[in-house]
């Protein structure tokens, strides 16, 4: 099991799903990108079967979210300064996966936003199975109130 988490286009689920033949839970916010590239790399890849797509956006606690739309592969939970958004359903990971097996990997890239993501994933992160988390700090996370140092 791999758990793309910030999904984009869908090159890692790609990677697990075609290539690895993983079970893949693919997750992407922004509509826009969920239901054009990323939909579009499952079916041309021919993975349907293997992949889970979930138009959401993870974090802490289960609601919903303001969200950039305009922003390509940058796009990021919402701040107050930030016009133009869009409204979107978050949930946890741990929530997410009741009832699922454990993931061996997961990817979280979600433009600063990772610790809440890790906040509503502490249950995952402490099962044995899990063996790597591959996760992208690039320093947004100050946009948000947090040190990305805490991640390491």
């Amino acid at each position: 099991m791999f758990v793309d988490i910030g999904a984009n286009i869908g090159s890692y689920t790609v990677l697990a799903a075609a290539h690895v033949e993983a079970e893949t839970i693919s997750i992407e916010p922004v509509p826009s990108t969920f239901f054009k590239p990323a939909f579009n790399n499952i079916s041309i890849n021919q993975i349907q079967e293997k992949v889970k797509a979930l138009n959401i956006a993870l974090g802490s606690q289960k609601g919903s979210i303001a969200f950039t739309s305009k922003l390509d592969t940058v796009n990021h939970v919402a701040t107050g300064s930030e016009a133009e958004s869009i409204i979107v359903p978050v949930d946890t990971l741990d929530n997410l996966l009741i009832g699922q097996k454990v993931p061996v990997l997961l990817k979280i890239d979600v433009e600063g936003y990772e610790t809440e993501v890790i906040n509503g994933s502490i249950n995952t992160i402490n099962k044995n199975g899990l063996k790597a988390i591959i996760i992208e700090l690039n320093g947004s996370g100050n946009r948000y109130g947090y040190s990305e140092n805490k991640i390491h």
